[in-house]
């Protein structure tokens, strides 16, 4: 999912889970601050996933705890 944050921001979290293979977005991708960002998993999403998060076109991915 895409929101706009701040005016122009736009911010999107995707799960990339190992298991199955699939990407899914998060939904209320929404930033808290200048260093926390919070989203909805999708229900079955588990555990041991790669978060890919996307801000103004400028993506970081990290692995999940």
């Amino acid at each position: 999912m895409t929101s706009n944050i701040q005016g122009n921001e736009n911010i999107t979290v995707i799960i990339y889970d190992t298991k199955s293979n699939l990407n899914t977005p998060c939904s209320n991708a929404t930033r808290l601050n200048s260093t926390s960002v919070t989203c909805i998993a999708p229900e079955g999403s588990g555990t041991s996933a790669y978060l890919q998060l996307q801000l103004n076109g400028i993506s970081s991915t990290v692995m999940s705890d």
